[in-house]
């Protein structure tokens, strides 16, 4: 049902969530779309770290952010998804082995509608949506995005969020 959870439930509360559980399981429900494209996906190694964030919007950022990494990766590309730890933060990184973004359009792509010369050039699908929804659902939970690229080799999506102490269940 669409939108049937929208009114009923209050906005979902930041609980602690495994990066390295969440992680795998997006990667795996992603293998297929990145297969068909001849994309490798790769995930880092294990962390043991948590973060404080909404798991639904996690989930959101972290499908967003791998499936625009699969479509601008070529064949024979990688897309690798990391998890470190930066102080009393976690970064997750998506790096893709795509032709990079121009550096004075790192920024820009968080603009709604905005549409790196890239995407045009290589006519991938999507209207530029993704990354300005992206931007919302990391902010409401505190965190902050980034892109890291030079333009040639690849882009770097970063997403830091609160670290969340693992409680020993």
């Amino acid at each position: 049902g669409a939108g049937r959870h929208d009114a009923a439930t209050p906005a979902a509360t930041p609980a602690v969530t495994a990066l390295d559980e969440a992680v795998r399981h997006m990667v795996e429900e992603h293998v297929p779309q990145a297969s068909a494209r001849g994309v490798r996906l790769v995930v880092g190694e294990p962390t043991g770290l948590s973060a404080h964030v909404v798991r639904d919007d996690l989930t959101r950022i972290l499908t967003n952010l791998v499936s625009n990494a699969v479509k601008f990766t070529p064949p024979d590309g990688t897309v690798t998804i990391g998890v470190e730890a930066d102080g009393d933060a976690v970064v997750l990184r998506v790096s893709d082995t795509g032709p990079g973004i121009a550096p004075d359009e790192l920024e820009r792509v968080f603009e709604r509608f905005y549409r790196s010369t890239t995407a045009e050039e290589r006519q991938v699908p999507g209207v530029g949506l993704g990354l300005a929804l992206v931007r919302n659902l990391v902010e409401r939970n505190g965190g902050t995005i980034w892109l890291e690229s030079d333009g040639e080799h690849g882009t770097d999506a970063c997403v830091r969020l609160p670290r969340a102490r693992a409680s020993r269940t």
